[in-house]
């Protein structure tokens, strides 16, 4: 019989020459988590009592567990034999003891030979065979181990084990690709690896060293928006500082070469004339508002910071998932409750930062009122409650 080549690292499949059948059809979930323990644990017999609570764990007990068992072997069976007459009972063996994958039929499984070529690297003398080594790998990894069946104790083991290998190849890769300066293949990895690992700040470092290297500055500019967006929404927080430093290096050059006052005028303007205040992110809020603090310690006009915050009504943080759409619309509102030379920037997962200025105490706090009320108006049925604190700005902080 031909080598059957097995899948676990790109959804679930088991392909036996031409043919090919795999785990995309979710009613046959419990069907394929079978097939998966047997192929995996292929070395032994296993129990029935342990392919029991494998499929049915804590479930209330059946009426006959053994026959439930026979039933779903026989569909296990049924569905093997897509790959030919008969594979089903060549492939699942009946033991004295219980159920056991075919082991002398060949097979070749991604996970087994992905975590082979990792250690095959590892252990290479020469940094060309590992770079080498470590392509094939990774070219294997297209998703998390067993992804479907992650909520099973077992595989999710199983998975952490093998993203833990697959981060550590990615990042000893990424040291070989940089220093043979195979720049575009850094790219091209730290973009695949980011699909899987999407909040990993050392791949965006690395994804903008090297397209810096490259010479895309507007697509390093493109990528560190991408990872302040993801930072900003998940954590609060903006980038590590190496991150942001090598956004302003892209900044800078872009505009490292003489340009006409009037083009320089027109590349200022806003792209389209907006209602209501200025929505900026933190970096670019912070130089205002030191700039800001600089301009009171000569003229002496009066400056408030407000920071606005949304918690749930009982005072517990938010639900995520409804998150991210209470702050969009409080910050639209923020913005349209004030003027247009004020500046908002969101400063946490949960808050939003205002600079005011020319305004007293007195009348940021009604600033503040107008702004919640128009968002309870627009929003009547929000599960949010919108406080805020007001901070007099002072020219001695310098």
């Amino acid at each position: 019989m031909d080598q059957l080549n097995i899948c676990m690292l790109d959804g679930f499949s088991i392909q036996s020459g031409g043919v090919k059948i795999d785990d995309s059809k979710s009613r046959t979930k419990k069907i394929w988590l079978l097939l998966a323990y047997l192929i995996f644990h292929r070395s032994r017999t296993v129990s029935q009592d342990e392919l029991h609570q494998l499929l049915w764990g804590n479930e209330e007990s059946k009426e006959d567990p053994q026959n439930a068992l026979r039933v779903m072997l026989h569909r296990a069976r049924t569905q093997l034999d897509q790959l030919g007459p008969n594979m089903g009972r060549t492939l699942l063996l009946r033991q004295k003891d219980g159920y056991r994958w075919n082991p002398d039929i060949p097979i070749q499984l991604d996970a087994e030979q992905f975590e082979a070529l990792c250690a095959k690297a590892a252990s290479a003398a020469d940094p060309a065979e590992q770079t080498d080594l470590y392509r094939k790998a990774l070219a294997l990894y297209r998703t998390d181990f067993l992804q479907k069946l992650s909520g099973e104790d077992w595989a999710r083991m199983l998975a952490v084990h093998f993203h833990d290998l697959y981060l550590d190849a990615v990042h000893a890769q990424l040291l070989l690709l940089e220093q043979q300066s195979l720049a575009a293949e850094t790219v091209s990895l730290c973009r695949s690896a980011l699909a899987i690992e999407p909040f990993s700040e050392n791949l965006y470092f690395h994804l903008l060293r090297s397209l810096l290297a490259l010479g895309r500055q507007q697509e390093a500019i493109a990528a560190y928006e991408e990872v302040r967006e993801v930072f900003a929404t998940n954590f609060g927080t903006l980038p590590a500082e190496e991150i942001r430093r090598l956004y302003y290096e892209a900044m800078q050059d872009i505009h490292d070469h003489t340009v006409p006052i009037e083009e320089l005028y027109q590349s200022l303007q806003e792209e389209e004339t907006r209602r209501g205040a200025l929505l900026c992110d933190y970096d670019f809020f912070k130089t205002v508002f030191q700039s800001t603090v600089r301009l009171i310690s000569r003229s002496g006009i009066a400056v408030h910071l407000v920071v606005l915050t949304a918690s749930g009504k009982d005072g517990q943080p938010l639900p995520k998932r409804s998150l991210e759409y209470i702050m969009e619309c409080l910050g639209e509102q923020v913005c349209l409750n004030l003027r247009r030379g004020d500046v908002v920037t969101r400063s946490s997962l949960y808050q939003y930062a205002v600079i005011l200025q020319m305004a007293t105490y007195e009348n940021s706090c009604m600033v503040c009122d107008r702004m919640i009320k128009a968002y309870n108006r627009a929003y009547p049925h929000s599960p949010a409650q919108i406080s805020y604190a007001v901070q007099e700005v002072s020219g001695e902080m310098l």
